[in-house]
């Protein structure tokens, strides 16, 4: 028994160390604003940090492996392309410390990485689609202008483009048999419903911190009426004993008395 809480104590201490180094490792993007961001700003400005850092990694790979398996043609382009545009919204974070703008650029890299992948790949019958529904719950972390529903409409506008080409036979496809309305309606399902679990967790989140916060005034308030209360009693106590331990009421007993009673 001992022997297992042991252990269990070790894997939580490694699991904080690596937590703690994760956050130093993300804090020295944040350096030059962490003294005018707030401490929300900066918890979000941790995640889209992350989420750059994940996302150059990830499509960079994709460039790779597609680049080793087609050699130089439309799609390690456009993938390698889609990373590109993340490191330019990450650089201009670490310049700016701007959320809002960072993961405008972010969620917009990807989207047109996407589309244009597709449009490139089967169309509507691409797998690259199956990233579709994680764009709205990134834009929910980011807090950018294209949030969770902004981001959802936004790609299904893009999957009636897709749409609209495969109908006038300008984008050729390995499934033509396949019905592309079912295509269409399952890519922006699966957002949407993406899009409602985000909306609920913001809601929730946002709803805690306005309890939180008016939790944080109640007390503020009631320690400030307190301490305005007690000031002007204390006040008078403090002046009467000192004038009293100053003897200059030595020879009036009566004062004396009246200080003491009133103390």
């Amino acid at each position: 028994m001992f022997r297992r809480e042991r252990s269990s104590s070790s894997k939580n201490r490694i699991a904080g160390q690596y937590l703690d180094y994760q956050r130093r490792f993300l804090d020295l993007f944040l350096k030059r604003h962490e003294t005018r961001l707030s401490y929300q700003e900066i918890q979000r400005g941790r995640v889209l940090i992350a989420l750059l850092i994940f996302g150059i990694l990830a499509m960079s790979s994709m460039a790779v492996v597609r680049f080793s398996t087609e050699g130089w043609s439309t799609t390690p382009l456009l993938v390698g392309f889609g990373a590109l545009a993340m490191l330019g919204s990450l650089v201009y974070f670490i310049r700016t410390g701007n959320n809002s703008v960072s993961g405008d650029l972010l969620i917009g890299a990807v989207m047109v990485t996407i589309m244009l992948t597709a449009y490139t790949d089967n169309g509507l019958h691409s797998r690259v689609l199956t990233w579709l529904p994680s764009l709205p719950l990134i834009a929910n972390f980011t807090e950018a202008r294209l949030n969770a529903v902004r981001t959802t409409l936004l790609g299904l506008l893009g999957l009636i483009v897709l749409l609209i080409l495969h109908r006038f036979e300008l984008l050729e496809t390995s499934f033509p048999d396949e019905p592309l309305v079912g295509r269409l309606a399952a890519s922006f399902g699966s957002m949407l419903f993406v899009s409602v679990i985000a909306y609920a967790y913001e809601d929730s989140r946002r709803r805690a911190e306005e309890d939180r916060e008016l939790l944080s005034r109640t007390r503020d308030d009631w320690v400030s009426m307190v301490s305005h209360e007690l000031r002007t009693p204390l006040t008078s106590l403090y002046g009467g004993l000192k004038l009293v331990a100053s003897g200059k009421l030595d020879n009036e007993p009566g004062k004396y008395r009246s200080l003491l009673t009133m103390a």
